[in-house]
């Protein structure tokens, strides 16, 4: 009984940390994004949209726990910064 016990926390654990991977690559993806289109342009995006409007990511990654992804409010402090925003429930 421990065993299977085990094996099925064991399990949850690997998916948490698969999803925390997938969002930290994610994370680290927008953050070059954006930086990207700063040095092309000179100016910080507006918003995580304009990083797909200006060309630079064919599609904004999606998180599969539904959480989003956006600039961080206190981009005038750390430009380019990007940030996870857990989904609401």
């Amino acid at each position: 009984l421990q065993r299977g016990i085990a094996a099925r926390d064991l399990g949850r654990l690997r998916q948490a940390l698969e999803s925390k991977l997938l969002r930290w690559r994610h994370l680290a993806l927008l953050e070059q994004a954006v930086h990207t289109v700063h040095q092309r342009t000179g100016a910080w995006p507006s918003d995580l949209q304009e990083l797909v409007a200006r060309g630079v990511l064919d599609r904004l990654p999606e998180d599969p726990s539904g959480g989003r992804y956006e600039l961080d409010a206190q981009w005038y402090k750390y430009p380019g910064r990007v940030r996870y925003v857990e989904p609401s429930r």
